[in-house]
């Protein structure tokens, strides 16, 4: 019964408004006992609710360097202070578009010392451990496909997460681009080899580097970070669960789950967590660039976290998480809440100090309704409703009932939604 009334107050916290608990970030878990909780931890803005010691590596690869997340993520280890001298090895595809967007000794303009960029090609575990070799860690921010991606091949290999339906590469591009996936399709090498395997990157690139570190000393931090996607566990939930949470359960990604991109990306962190090594998967919510950066981070675990967050907000959380023990071994999702400041690296470590292992088995189901019924009420937006967006719409076109840009709820026309890059 006491932990029944626990619950209660905390959802109770929150029905009184955002006002009721500032500064203080929400933070959702289950202690490793039988006993089930849910608990706020405070997250301040000048960190004084923990001292964790945070412990950068010395040299860190960026896979994916050249994408929309990837980039920010190279700029992030460069310029800030916690990560000073950290020695960066932007991992690309496609060279010559590394030279225009990187300070690298490529560009005479923009030169920066502590960068290297190196092209590999990431359906070649061999070449992707070459590159990494010296490094103390990776964060993997690459998403995209082998040269000779078949769809439907790909969707039968997750079968066990989920499953999607046949559709031709060139609208696979676009759908992606419009999720924000594609980061490294314009990457690949002019010379495609058509022996490649049809297969995404993630499936191939992190089980190579995980092997590539798996006897590489270990002060207990992460050795891969994983930029992974919010929703990947949804489309193989059972039909009771998607009803309970329906609010994040039949959201446009989720409903579409265009190609079985959800169910590839989860098996891909499967991969990862079976793998040994010591990692983080991070799970963003919505990437949207006009939402304001340098808001408060609002972490959770569970998979029923929706709402949006800046790509500069994913690339500082993913750089802060490096250096901490607390995220080691752990999944979470990240939204962002306006009108609050960030917290800084002791306070996110606090944060994450309270979230579950993945080695203890997913969360209790009480535990995820409750995180699932406190997270509905961050959403943006006067209505909250998630679940009726089409893909393609913003909340904001939804409170005033205008259609978004790729069509009506069910009606979307994804292709031609963004073209096709180039090389």
């Amino acid at each position: 019964m006491m932990v029944s009334r626990y619950a209660l107050l905390v959802v109770g916290l929150v029905c009184l408004g955002a006002e009721a608990f500032a500064p203080r970030p929400v933070v959702l878990t289950r202690t490793t006992t039988t006993t089930t909780t849910v608990s706020l931890a405070a997250v301040t803005t000048n960190g004084d609710t923990a001292t964790a010691a945070v412990e950068y590596p010395k040299k860190v690869a960026v896979a994916g360097a050249t994408g929309r997340t990837g980039y920010l993520i190279v700029q992030e280890l460069l310029k800030s202070t916690e990560h000073k001298n950290v020695q960066v090895v932007g991992l690309v595809r496609n060279i010559t578009k590394a030279e225009e967007m990187l300070p690298s000794k490529f560009n005479s303009i923009r030169y920066e010392p502590n960068l290297e960029v190196k092209q590999v090609d990431f359906s070649n575990p061999t070449k992707l451990q070459q590159a990494v070799d010296g490094c103390d860690a990776v964060i993997w921010a690459a998403t995209g496909f082998t040269n000779n991606y078949d769809p439907s091949a790909a969707a039968a290999a997750a079968a066990s997460q989920g499953g999607s339906k046949k559709k031709e590469e060139s609208i696979l591009d676009k759908v992606l681009g419009v999720l924000g996936l594609n980061n490294e399709k314009a990457d690949k090498p002019a010379a495609a080899d058509d022996n490649t395997p049809k297969e995404s990157i993630d499936d191939i690139g992190l089980p190579a580097l995980a092997k590539a570190f798996e006897d590489k000393p270990t002060g207990g931090t992460p050795k891969i970070v994983m930029v992974s996607s919010a929703g990947v566990t949804r489309p193989s939930w059972d039909q009771e669960k998607k009803t309970t949470l329906v609010g994040c359960a039949d959201i446009p990604i989720v409903r579409l789950n265009p190609f079985g991109i959800l169910d590839i990306k989860a098996a891909s962190e499967e991969k990862l967590r079976q793998s040994g090594v010591d990692y983080c998967i991070f799970r963003p919510c919505g990437l949207n660039d006009e939402w304001a950066s340098g808001q408060r981070p609002v972490l959770s675990q569970g998979d029923v976290a929706v709402g949006r967050i800046n790509r500069q907000d994913v690339a500082t959380l993913c750089c802060t998480i490096l250096g901490m023990k607390e995220a080691t071994g752990k999944t979470f999702e990240a939204v962002t809440l306006g009108g609050y400041a960030p917290g800084g690296p002791s306070t996110i470590a606090s944060t994450l100090s309270k979230f579950q292992l993945d080695a203890d088995g997913p969360l209790s189901e009480d535990v995820v309704v409750a995180t699932y019924g406190l997270m509905q009420q961050l959403l943006p937006g006067e209505k909250q409703d998630a679940a009726a967006l089409a893909m393609g719409q913003t909340y904001e076109q939804l409170d005033k009932d205008e259609t978004g840009r790729l069509g009506k709820r069910e009606e979307e026309k994804t292709e031609g939604a963004v073209p096709v890059p180039t090389n």
